[in-house]
């Protein structure tokens, strides 16, 4: 028998328009009270997305056509970040089942409701974005080749004149408008977003 094992009891919260939310009661046991908070919550810094994006896109050079985006949602994001195994045991689970013993489950991946899952989810994330960004600023594997369909596709008849891009008035001076097209990706707890001029 393991004698640390703490088992939490399991949860739904239910959600306008989606499926109901499964979660684990982990201040049932004190586990998030007694959790060693060794990443901080300001590692979470999603609270200035949108201002950046817009900075983003205000300094693009107008030259290089518009900035186009692009948002991808990381489905069940804390799902997809392993845990250490000596964690295991405290953050067991009691699964409601029809039989006559219990079923115990240990998470494998970062559970919902454990304090320290969004720091640490956002880390990686943020982590991710960085990285990204610094292969877009050629400081790691070139993204910028040409796709080898990109010769035999011809844009120029799609090209978007409705918002009449030539007869735009800019007020930004051209010191502060970059050199080069703009490519930049953000994040948004989960939700990465991307921006290019292509």
């Amino acid at each position: 028998m393991l004698s640390d094992l703490k088992v939490s009891p399991a949860g739904v919260v239910p959600q306008c328009s989606q499926r109901p939310r499964p979660i684990i009661d982990y201040s049932f046991l004190a586990i998030n009270q007694t959790t060693l908070q060794v990443a901080l919550p300001e590692v979470m810094q999603f609270g200035h997305t949108l201002k950046r994006i817009l900075e983003n896109v205000m300094y693009t050079n107008p030259h290089f056509g518009p900035v186009k985006m692009i948002k991808i949602d990381l489905a069940d994001g804390y799902y997809r970040v392993p845990i250490s195994a000596c964690s295991l045991r405290a953050l067991a689970v009691n699964l409601l089942t029809s039989f006559q013993e219990a079923l115990i489950a240990l998470p494998l991946m970062f559970p919902m409701c454990w304090l320290v899952s969004p720091p640490y989810f956002c880390m990686c994330t943020e982590t991710i974005t960085d990285i990204t960004n610094k292969q877009l600023e050629g400081q790691g594997p070139s993204w910028s080749k040409l796709h080898l369909l990109e010769a035999s596709t011809d844009m120029s008849h799609q090209q978007d004149t409705s918002l009449g891009h030539s007869e735009m008035h800019y007020t930004i001076p051209n010191k502060h408008k970059l050199a080069k097209p703009s490519a930049k990706a953000d994040i948004y707890f989960d939700d990465f977003i991307g921006l290019a001029q292509t």
